[in-house]
């Protein structure tokens, strides 16, 4: 799920099946910074698009965030 507003996006993931311990998510959103995330959500790339890597391992299919500029 994406959440926009105004210059700010949030994305949320989860893995609710537990059937991986991560998750490498393209998320085709230009990002000048990160403004929060969650501690299992790994910026492996930035730039015109963002490339994570969310660790899924720790959480019973929680929600991971991350929210860009």
């Amino acid at each position: 799920m994406v959440h926009e507003k105004a210059a700010v996006a949030t994305l949320c993931v989860s893995n609710p099946t537990r059937s991986s311990t991560s998750l490498d998510v393209i998320w085709n959103h230009p990002a000048s910074s990160v403004v929060s995330k969650d501690p299992s959500v790994t910026v492996v790339s930035a730039g015109s698009s963002l490339r994570l890597r969310i660790d899924t391992s720790a959480k019973t299919g929680s929600t991971h965030e991350i929210t860009v500029r």
